[in-house]
């Protein structure tokens, strides 16, 4: 059980630990899914048509309530998170794949699964605050 003194030290480690605060930081940190390869793999499977076609229909589905650039948070944020799982199960597909005298040599496999695993968290977080800043606009 996490004690209040435990809780407010949390508190006080989240307030500083913001990501990086120097334009030079910040641009280094927005390529992490490139140095891991991800963005590579991460090729959207959807037309240009096909996003405006999700954008409005959110936009649609709430008229007067919200703007395009609203809506079309909500869905980059969700194409990131269905790229993200289909990397993650081709690569849970390798693993299975793999004899198990060789698993050990495939080390690389259980690193990009990681490296995946952590981008669907990111795009997760990226949709959760979409979805807040959406709704926040429909109860204005």
């Amino acid at each position: 059980m996490t004690t209040e003194r435990q809780r407010a030290a949390n508190r006080a480690n989240a307030t500083r630990s913001t990501g990086p605060k120097t334009r030079v930081g910040k641009a280094r940190a927005s390529q992490n899914a490139y140095r891991h390869g991800l963005s590579a793999r991460l090729a959207r499977d959807k037309t240009p048509e096909q996003l405006a076609e999700r954008v409005q229909d959110i936009v649609d589905s709430l008229p007067n309530q919200l703007d395009v650039t609203d809506a079309l948070r909500v869905v980059s944020a969700q194409m990131d998170i269905e790229s993200a799982r289909s990397v993650g199960i081709r690569l849970l597909r390798q693993i299975l794949d793999v004899e198990a005298s060789r698993l050990m040599v495939e080390k690389s496999i259980f690193s990009q699964l990681r490296n995946a695993d952590r981008y669907l968290n990111s795009a997760q977080l990226k949709r959760k605050r979409a979805l807040k800043a959406l709704a926040s606009r429909i109860d204005e």
